[in-house]
């Protein structure tokens, strides 16, 4: 599937969450660009550390972080709607995925979500986490 399939189906999506705190966004990115930069992976929790987040459909739009003091569902999904956000910027500049770069410490590579979000735009037919490194843009997950 051509390049601008997969971005006019990024453009398509509507983040609940991402759109509320352009602030905390830009944080997340800034943190993706920098492990990018240097070739590496960030883990979920230390992506988020120290990053407040004020969402109008949160709370009252009450100042949190996410995964403080646990991870709960809604920390998971408000997270997971960032991500897949910041991968509309970077795939409409790079034709990249920024958030193949946040992993879990567990296992060391992205979430479900973003497994189903790569389906979800036609990269992958089916779930199939082995076929990451075309995802990552053929840097086949060396150094990274």
């Amino acid at each position: 599937m051509p390049a601008f399939l997969f971005a006019g189906a990024l453009n398509a999506k509507t983040w609940h969450y991402a759109d509320g705190d352009h602030g905390a966004l830009l944080q997340m990115g800034r943190r993706i660009a920098a492990v990018g930069k240097r070739r590496n992976l960030i883990h979920y929790s230390e992506l988020v550390r120290g990053i407040t987040v004020r969402l109008p459909n949160i709370d009252d739009s009450h100042p949190f972080e996410l995964g403080v003091p646990e991870w709960r569902d809604l920390d998971r999904a408000i997270l997971g709607d960032f991500l897949g956000r910041l991968c509309v910027d970077s795939y409409s500049r790079a034709q990249f995925l920024a958030s193949a770069l946040v992993t879990s410490k567990e296992t060391k590579e992205p979430s479900e979500g973003f497994w189903n979000l790569v389906t979800e735009i036609g990269m992958l037919r089916v779930f199939e986490p082995k076929q990451a490194p075309d995802v990552l843009g053929g840097a086949g997950g060396q150094g990274l």
